[in-house]
């Protein structure tokens, strides 16, 4: 299973094309971490709506992408790691 690790805020129009895109191209078995910086435009409530696979870390507040993708790597339960952008 591929970790699929993602750090975002807010963008909820690119956050629908990006999950899109993953799904489309993606033909391993995957889990999408997302780690959310205090959106406030309804991102985090998309991504949390969308199943299993996607799982939804929130910050307290707009942390660095390297503190994210720490974050994330520590939820991560694949064998292989992605760190991708949602834009």
């Amino acid at each position: 299973m591929i970790s699929i690790i993602t750090a975002i805020y807010n963008q909820l129009a690119m956050n629908r094309i990006y999950y899109d895109s993953i799904v489309k191209n993606t033909d391993s078995e995957f889990e999408l971490i997302i780690i959310d910086n205090g959106s406030t435009d309804g991102s985090t409530e998309f991504f949390k709506s969308l199943g299993d696979n996607v799982h939804v870390i929130e910050n307290d507040g707009n942390y660095s992408y390297s503190y994210c993708q720490n974050v994330g790597i520590k939820a991560a339960k694949g064998a292989v790691y992605a760190f991708l952008n949602n834009d």
